[in-house]
């Protein structure tokens, strides 16, 4: 059988354009990625955040949330970030914002302070037992950010004994509620639950209560104002009745004043 030409020449005039189309949107994709340096993408530069500036590559800033104002810049472009020369635990210096210099466990010597003009000597390291039970060595400020109990500059690990320190819920002032060990909680002004209590048995959004001693000896979990009113004595919010609040008191109503009130739990 032979084809007519003519409807050869149809197909063509029908495919052709399309092909075009393509071979001109490859040209332009090779041009825009031969225009990126592969280098130039990793170099590091400005990352941006609300709080702070931290030199990372435009990828890792990216991830972080951050604006990247571009590879070999420095933070004191980003727009009203106050940076400064932060010691850091092996000596070094960066300069980044206070907030970022604390959570970093680094020591800020002042705003708008240089690198070049501080002189960050290694800071003395003690050890640090963490909240379940392990020990790093670390500045006291580490320490303190990681919610860890400090045992003395030029303590060691193998000199300390770290055993799991005891949590339980803690009532955040700005609302919410977490588990930490009471003298964190009491560090930012949470109210403490007791050790052993959980945040998912702890009602946080209702009304302060602790353990109220009454005159008979008796114990309750009530309000302080509650307490008072019934001439309790109230024992501090987040208490409870756990531990014999009560064996021991001095009630000045309804005795001799100074009188010890000892009862047996």
């Amino acid at each position: 059988m032979i084809m007519q030409p003519h409807v050869c020449e149809k197909k063509r005039s029908i495919t052709q354009p399309w092909i075009n189309i393509l071979v001109l949107c490859c040209v332009a994709l090779l041009a825009v990625m031969g225009s990126v340096s592969p280098v130039s993408a990793q170099t590091n530069g400005a990352c941006c955040f609300a709080d702070g500036c931290e030199q990372t590559t435009s990828s890792e800033c990216s991830l972080a949330g951050g604006d990247f104002l571009g590879g070999g810049t420095d933070c004191s472009l980003c727009p009203s970030v106050i940076s400064g020369a932060c010691c850091m635990q092996d000596g070094s210096c960066i300069e980044i914002s206070q907030t970022l210099c604390q959570s970093s466990g680094g020591t800020f010597q002042d705003e708008n302070s240089l690198c070049a003009q501080v002189s960050c000597s290694t800071p003395s390291l003690g050890a640090c037992c963490l909240q379940d039970g392990s020990c790093n060595e670390l500045t006291e400020n580490a320490c303190v950010v990681v919610e860890g109990d400090f045992q003395g500059i030029t303590s060691t690990c193998e000199q300390s004994s770290c055993s799991p320190i005891p949590t339980g819920a803690c009532c955040l002032s700005g609302g919410g509620c977490g588990n930490y060990s009471q003298a964190v909680c009491d560090g930012i002004s949470g109210i403490f639950h007791g050790t052993g209590t959980d945040c998912s048995t702890t009602n946080c959004s209702g009304p302060i209560t602790g353990a109220c001693c009454t005159t008979n000896g008796s114990c309750s979990v009530d309000s302080e104002a509650n307490c008072l009113a019934s001439d309790g004595v109230y024992n501090g919010d987040g208490t409870d009745c756990g531990g014999a609040p009560c064996n021991s008191l001095i009630f000045s109503d309804g005795f001799e004043s100074g009188t010890t009130i000892a009862w047996s739990s």
